[in-house]
């Protein structure tokens, strides 16, 4: 399970669970109370009033991962939940070709083309990788960025000395891998049902409460398998630690770790290391947690983003 508890679960999940369906409507992100707007790459729901805020999802991710933290900071700030098409919504645009490079221009264009005033950006895993992507190509736009267990180099963490040259045959091999695979669905049943006995710890599981697991599943059974497929790949090759040096407003990273492994003494150097090209960044410990730090700690979650989010409106 150390793969899991170093971040790189919502990557490895896809070699333990079947491939899934091309698309499954998100229902969410249709809702007739709330308008959608397109913005290429992917889609947009804006919601609250005040500072505007850009919240990323991470991979295979919907934006209602983010929806519960929205709802209860809405009255303070104004939230643009991302969804990246594929991960709940028709594929589109994403559905061959390169991702993270056009989405996060994308994400820059989405800041311009609406007047967003020197926006936060907070994303989650992937998101937060889009997060410094934007932050380095396009400095002037943001006024602070946070990494939800987000790094700039995922295979760092678990091997130090690993690059994307090195893992470039690995993550072909497992993204043709997925794209081969009959599209199934997987088999919900084993971790899911609200039971207080279903294990966190099971295969698959990227989050410290079993509650959470069902709709984790869910919400990777609703992503198209082509994007799922290279957005893993783009990941595991894409190192952003280079260009953190260009990065000039303020970072803080969010990053899980879990006490009853014994490794938090190595989970803490790995995330130190990563953010090594960035020494004003700040780095908070989340304890007893996993990749999902926002579904197995709502409360300390929202917190940390709200006290972020007042030194950008301070």
């Amino acid at each position: 399970m150390i793969f899991f508890r170093l971040a790189l679960c919502a990557l490895a999940i896809f070699a333990l669970y079947p491939a899934k369906s091309a698309f499954a409507q998100d229902s969410a992100a249709q809702s007739a109370d709330r308008p959608v707007i397109d913005a290429g790459r992917f889609s947009v729901e804006v919601t609250g009033s005040g500072p505007d805020v850009v919240l990323i999802p991470g991979l295979a991710t919907p934006r209602d991962a983010w929806q519960p933290l929205a709802e209860e900071l809405k009255s303070h700030y104004r939230f643009h939940l991302i969804q990246i098409k594929g991960f709940g919504e028709p594929a589109g645009p994403n559905a061959s070709g390169e991702l993270l490079g056009p989405i996060s221009e994308d994400l820059a264009r989405y800041i311009v083309d609406h007047n967003l005033q020197s926006p936060a950006l907070v994303g989650h895993s992937m998101g937060g990788l889009l997060a410094l992507m934007v932050g380095a190509n396009h400095p002037d736009l943001p006024s602070r960025i946070m990494a939800v267990d987000g790094a700039p180099f995922y295979p760092s963490l678990l091997k130090p000395g690993a690059d994307k040259d090195t893992m470039r045959d690995y993550a072909a091999r497992l993204r043709d891998t997925l794209l081969s695979e009959p599209d199934r669905k997987p088999d919900l049943s084993a971790n899911c049902p609200e039971k207080t006995e279903a294990s966190p710890d099971a295969p698959g599981s990227s989050t410290s409460d079993p509650r959470h697991v069902c709709q984790i599943s869910r919400w990777m059974d609703r992503s198209d398998t082509r994007v799922d497929a290279q957005a893993m790949y783009e990941v595991m090759t894409t190192d952003w630690r280079p260009r953190l040096k260009d990065i000039t407003v303020p970072v803080t990273v969010l990053y899980a770790t879990d006490s009853d492994t014994g490794l938090r003494d190595s989970f803490i150097a790995s995330w130190t290391r990563a953010y090594d090209g960035l020494p004003q960044a700040r780095l908070i410990e989340v304890q007893n947690s996993h990749h999902f730090i926002m579904l197995d700690h709502p409360v300390q979650t929202r917190d940390l983003v709200e006290a972020f989010l007042e030194k950008t409106s301070a």
